[in-house]
């Protein structure tokens, strides 16, 4: 198992400490890698408490599973507006707000 770990040096983020140099852990003799943000549950964290990668990442979810429906949805005539406004309802919003949504599969 690969374990990381996320902190903040002397008050200053990881990559503007006075050093430069991260911090090093072993845990039964295993390297822990110091990382600046990492996933858990489907958010990002970040060591300076910013949203940035965290918004970039739920959009680019939206932006792919918008993708996924483009032949299949949007760009079939034979589907009404409501329907259309239905799948973007059910599939890519939950992706946006990160909020569980149905499992959907676009082939």
């Amino acid at each position: 198992t690969k374990s990381k770990v996320m902190m903040q040096q002397n008050g200053f983020p990881l990559s503007a400490s006075p050093t430069n140099l991260p911090p090093s852990f072993l845990i039964n003799d295993n390297q822990i890698e110091v990382v600046s943000h990492f996933q858990y549950l489907g958010s990002v964290l970040s060591h300076d408490a910013r949203l940035d990668k965290e918004i970039t990442t739920h959009i680019s979810k939206a932006a792919g599973v918008f993708s996924n429906f483009k032949s299949p949805v949007w760009n079939n005539p034979n589907l009404s507006q409501h329907t259309k406004l239905a799948v973007y309802q059910a599939a890519v919003l939950p992706a946006l707000e990160q909020r569980p949504g149905p499992q959907l599969l676009a082939t």
